[in-house]
């Protein structure tokens, strides 16, 4: 694939280090979408089009809006909602590596009750827990005070560093709640046991309760009946797949710290080796691409089979790789389709172009146009971005028909009027679009 290098530069944004740069696949360019955020780990576009970004350390879900007309993006100053993370002595927020606001996941019917699930560490004691909040009527932009706790997850039971947390979490074709938890590193309890929390996915209803149906659900007692999975280091990220509806964990081990596994029910992946729980399940793929930038898999996200992107890479699988802790660089791979998992190169030393900075991508996004879009973090320090990945040329793409609704009998029409009908009202009432 030819190659461009575009380099960026941006002055006045809160950073001692102007220069920003990223290598791009010939034909795309790069535009800065949001700037001054706080050390954010992820972010995602609800169903009406707001973009939500999670600023980690000091744990607040904020939201960016588009204007339709100029099509610039502005950051809301007032949190979407501010969760209670740790603190150092000084009562500030503590630039940990896991601390603070990991992963959020909206609703399948947020546009009607405004849900959103979130998986945070919280304060005093320090333990991860699992828990909904939801938009205010009144205000979209801001959620109600008041948090349902769905699950608590303690990192491991000696209350160890912490780090390797994991956090990812989404709904599932099935309607489900999955979440994941690391290793705990230095200190971590066992992973390859079904009777502590480290190390797995977890798999719960939307109301907290546990499904009989999970894999270990007759072996266990307790929240350890919600254990769908084990044998992680670090789940950063989960994604799931637009048309098989799979769900894939980005998982910070194996070769270049940059496997991609495919989760299925009591799969066992590995970590610490393999003790005769579950299935024992390898590696669907890696997404690293060697040496120092190529490495440490942090998000990941499916390209559809329309968008702004030309065909040749609908179906593709996106991956952000932090690079190694020591480089100022990192990169966007790609693996070609769900039957076809090659690795390869998509857009490389994304970061400060002077040695000094550091901020690199940590998660990524399809926007409602089809642009890719990407999270630069510094992670422990105060710097994080949002860009845009886009095509010069729109001639190739295959614009999403959102208005197309397939053909249905005459009988089936009737019935979803009369639904309509009777339920149209309530949910007018329950919830207006935002302004």
């Amino acid at each position: 694939m030819n190659r461009a290098v575009v380099v960026l530069i941006f002055v006045g944004l809160g950073s001692a280090h102007p220069g920003f740069a990223a290598d791009l696949p010939a034909g795309f360019q790069q535009d800065l979408v949001v700037a001054g955020l706080q050390d954010p780990s992820t972010m995602g576009f609800s169903p009406d089009g707001r973009l939500f970004i999670a600023e980690r350390v000091i744990g607040q879900l904020r939201i960016a809006r588009q204007n339709p007309q100029s099509g610039e993006w502005t950051l809301n100053s007032q949190p979407f909602y501010t969760f209670d993370i740790p603190t150092n002595s000084s009562g500030q927020p503590e630039a940990h590596r896991s601390a603070g606001l990991r992963g959020f996941a909206f609703d399948p019917d947020f546009e009607i009750n405004g849900y959103v699930y979130c998986f945070y560490m919280k304060d005093k004691l320090r333990r991860n827990r699992v828990v909904r909040i939801q938009a205010s009527l009144s205000n979209p932009d801001v959620a109600e005070p008041d948090e349902v706790l769905l699950m608590e997850v303690p990192f491991n039971g000696s209350e160890s560093s912490g780090s390797h947390n994991g956090g990812a979490i989404l709904v599932g074709e099935d309607g489900k709640l999955y979440f994941t938890t690391g290793d705990g590193w230095n200190g971590g309890d066992n992973v390859q046991s079904l009777s502590t929390l480290t190390g797995k996915v977890f798999r719960i209803n939307r109301d907290g309760t546990i499904p009989t149906d999970n894999p270990f659900f007759d072996q266990v007692a307790g929240d350890f009946k919600a254990i769908y999975a084990l044998g992680l280091r670090n789940p950063f990220s989960m994604s799931r797949h637009p048309d098989s509806r799979r769900i894939y964990i980005n998982d910070v081990a194996g070769t270049n710290k940059a496997r991609v596994l495919q989760l299925e029910s009591a799969a066992n992946f590995g970590h610490d080796g393999f003790n005769g729980i579950g299935i024992e399940t390898g590696d669907w793929s890696n997404a690293g691409t060697g040496g120092s930038n190529g490495r440490i898999i942090s998000g990941g996200v499916w390209y559809g089979a329309c968008g702004s992107f030309a065909p040749e890479f609908h179906g593709t699988y996106f991956t952000s790789l932090w690079g190694g802790n020591s480089s100022s660089f990192g990169e966007i791979s790609m693996l070609q389709s769900e039957d076809n998992p090659v690795s390869g190169s998509f857009a490389t030393n994304i970061g400060y172009a002077d040695p000094g900075g550091r901020l690199k991508p940590v998660y990524v996004a399809i926007g409602p146009e089809g642009d890719l879009y990407y999270l630069a973090s510094s992670y422990e320090a105060n710097d994080g971005r949002v860009y845009r990945i886009s095509p010069m040329n729109a001639a190739g793409a295959v614009p999403c028909d959102l208005g197309a609704v397939p053909a249905m009998s005459n009988a089936s029409a009737l019935v979803l009027a009369l639904l309509v009908v009777m339920c149209g009202a309530f949910v007018l009432r329950r919830r207006a679009p935002p302004a």
